[in-house]
This record gives C-alpha cells, sequence and structure tokens, in this order.
C-alpha cells in the first residue's frame, strides 16, 4: 500500500508541475496576443475619443469636395434617419456578431 502512495504523490506532483508548465505557456500567449492587438486597440481607442471631431472633419470634407448644395439635400433624410439608426445599430451590430459566431455562418 505504500508504494501506491509514493506513486500518488509523484503523480501529483507531475501533475502540479504540468499545471505550472500550461500556465507560463498561456501567459505567454496571452502576451503575444496582447502585443499583436494593441495597435486595433489603440486604433480603436482613437476613434471612440474622436468619433464627433472625425464625423465633423467628413462632414467638412464633403462640403469642401461636393459644395453645400448637394450636403444640404442630404442633411435632410439624414437628420431625420439618424436617430433611428442611433437605436437600431446596437441591435444590429449584435445579430452580426451573433451571425458570424453560429457555424455555418
Amino acid at each position: 500500500m505504500i508504494p501506491r502512495a509514493v506513486s500518488l504523490d509523484q503523480h501529483r506532483a507531475d501533475l502540479l508541475q504540468r499545471s505550472a508548465e500550461l500556465r507560463s505557456e498561456l501567459e505567454a500567449c496571452a502576451a503575444m496576443l496582447r502585443e499583436r492587438l494593441h495597435p486595433v486597440d489603440e486604433g480603436t481607442r482613437f476613434f471612440r475619443r474622436h468619433a464627433g471631431k472625425l464625423l465633423l472633419g467628413g462632414a467638412a470634407l464633403m462640403l469642401a469636395m461636393k459644395g453645400p448644395r448637394r450636403l444640404l439635400k442630404l442633411a435632410g433624410p439624414l437628420a431625420v434617419a439618424w436617430p433611428i439608426a442611433r437605436r437600431w445599430l446596437p441591435m444590429l451590430a449584435s445579430l452580426a456578431l451573433r451571425r458570424r459566431a453560429e457555424p455555418g455562418g
């Protein structure tokens, strides 16, 4: 009976060592992913902070390129559609993400 206890202790020690190895591998993979996704995080953070400025800049660019007449033609329908679209965009985005996550989707 004693040899079995020794083998169980050895098995436990082996499992603890393997667990530590796997944990360090997982930490290394997570660090690598963080490093690779850092530019995406920075870009997302930039767009979140400056979305209003980018929208105004885009509108100013459209105004400069197309002239005020065409911009004013778009302003009316856009002013009506934007509050509606703003309410529905999060739901539509979540549906799109859910559809991508489904197998075969």
